[in-house]
């Protein structure tokens, strides 16, 4: 299971869940001490361990002798915050390191406290406004971590080689920041700008952003099909994110128009999102998209499945979409 590393080095195998958010901050922490004193779980049945280094050496060795990159193991350097070029696979189990290239999530060390810290500080103002703003049926300090800020940030462990620094990525219908602030907090070089159409919801998103002491954050009031048609917004994103806001067929059209030729759109969804796809095919097609990846996982020590889908998009939308404001639902693209 995702691993959780105890104060002497060491990792434990299993963890219950109240100790998810303690795994959060582990995700968002990086290897900055001696690699040979980090262990990682392999095998969760048989319990079996290997050390991180000996682990990351021999998978190199396997990717560089298949002659598909040129790896130099020998100048292999893990430390003083930073964990370049890798992707971490992290699901049920970790039991795999893939090298993508061009992919690169950097964690100083001295920013990990910092980003503990953020993500905390969401948690309490999410809660406190709640109480009079709906923003979550979801209460729980554990369910929050897991549920909300795990679940934003899993389109970084599985599509990792489509985020870059520097990036701009738009997240429409973000509701209470899910899922760009925690990727924001995450990749704080990314470029965000978020739409909604509901007041409340952006000044409590305008807040937050100023507690976290993000920079680079826009926060728009309006319709996606409106903003899709501003000369402003439209084809300007490098990515564009929605989680749970419509089906697919849908989404693309209030997503699609968003993105730059060649940039990328994420949907997360529920699970089981295999009906979805095939229903907005046409859409896709209609809109300049290409279905690249649909992933299927379950968060940790859960049963909370979900689908992260990602698609290119290969041509500009036909300006007519999106459609009037509440057309894209009414009529769906067939």
């Amino acid at each position: 299971l995702l691993f959780g590393v105890l104060g002497d080095g060491s990792i434990s195998e299993g963890t219950s869940g109240g100790e998810i958010k303690k795994r959060l901050d582990e995700i968002i922490s990086t290897i900055n001490q001696n690699p040979l004193k980090v262990k990682v779980a392999l095998d969760t049945e048989s319990g079996g361990q290997r050390s991180w280094s000996s682990q990351l050496q021999n998978k190199l060795n396997a990717i560089s002798t298949s002659g598909k990159f040129a790896v130099q193991v020998s100048k292999l350097t893990i430390g003083n915050g930073a964990v370049a070029d890798f992707k971490k696979q992290l699901g049920a189990v970790l039991n795999t390191l893939n090298l993508d290239k061009g992919t690169t999530i950097t964690l100083a060390a001295d920013g990990i406290e910092k980003k503990k810290k953020q993500f905390q500080l969401y948690f309490e103002d999410l809660i406190e406004t709640n109480k009079h703003v709906n923003l979550t049926r979801i209460t729980e300090e554990k369910d929050v971590y897991l549920k909300h800020f795990y679940d934003s940030i899993t389109p970084l462990f599985e599509f990792g080689d489509v985020f870059k620094e520097n990036m701009t990525l738009c997240d429409v219908g973000a509701g209470a920041g899910f899922p760009s602030i925690p990727i924001k907090i995450i990749m704080p070089s990314l470029k965000i700008t978020i739409v909604d159409s509901l007041a409340k919801r952006l000044t409590f998103l305008k807040g937050l952003v100023e507690k976290l002491g993000l920079s680079d954050v826009e926060l728009v009031h309006g319709r996606a099909e409106d903003v899709g048609q501003n000369s402003k917004y439209r084809e300007k994103f490098d990515l564009v994110t929605a989680r749970a806001v419509a089906n697919m067929t849908v989404l693309s059209e209030y997503c699609l128009p968003l993105v730059k030729k060649d940039g990328y759109f994420i949907a997360l969804k529920g699970p089981k999102a295999e009906d979805e796809l095939k229903t907005g095919q046409k859409a896709l097609s209609v809109l300049g998209g290409k279905l690249i990846k649909d992933k299927e996982l379950t968060l940790p020590n859960s049963d909370e499945e979900r689908t992260l889908v990602l698609i290119k998009k290969i041509k500009n939308t036909p300006k007519k979409y999106p459609r009037q404001a509440g057309t894209p639902r009414k009529k769906p693209i067939k």
